[in-house]
């Protein structure tokens, strides 16, 4: 009885040991970056973690493109100039958001173009009410805080 009792208590420590060390090491992404020809993972700091091997993820994190100068190789980081531009708290409604072209395409896939000074916690907040209307492939631009659909 004692003998088992000991395997038990070893097993048992181990097996907690294990589930801390792998919860201070977990890393909380916060989206994908294309760049050069892969789909990368972001972490909230800004670092790129990883290439995207399950595609599933796809589905929980926004896509966000990024002019290729805001990304640093040397440190497999956003540079942090730019990466004050990314929102954080971005709704599950939003597929993409393109800093090329300045736009956002939503998980119906309508496109809606914003302009530099975009402020985007005011507009996902307004988009929270109006996107069950927003018509699935349409194109929208925001003009004088308003959405205007393009055709």
């Amino acid at each position: 009885m004692i003998l088992f009792i000991g395997i038990y208590n070893d097993f048992h420590v181990k097996k907690i040991s294990a589930i801390d060390f792998s919860h201070k090491n977990s890393i909380a992404y916060k989206f994908i970056l294309p760049y050069k020809g892969d789909l990368w993972v972001v972490s909230n700091s800004g670092k790129i973690v990883d290439i995207v091997e399950d595609y599933k993820i796809l589905k929980s994190l926004p896509v966000i493109v990024i002019p290729e100068e805001f990304v640093d190789d040397y440190s497999g980081k956003i540079k942090q100039n730019f990466f004050k531009k990314i929102p954080e708290n971005i709704p599950d409604f939003v597929y993409e958001i393109n800093f090329n072209e300045n736009y956002i395409v939503l998980n119906n896939n309508a496109k809606i173009y914003f302009n530099e000074n975009f402020d985007f916690q005011m507009y996902f907040e307004k988009l929270k009410i109006v996107y069950n209307y927003i018509e699935p492939l349409g194109i929208y631009y925001i003009s004088d805080e308003m959405l205007v659909k393009a055709r």
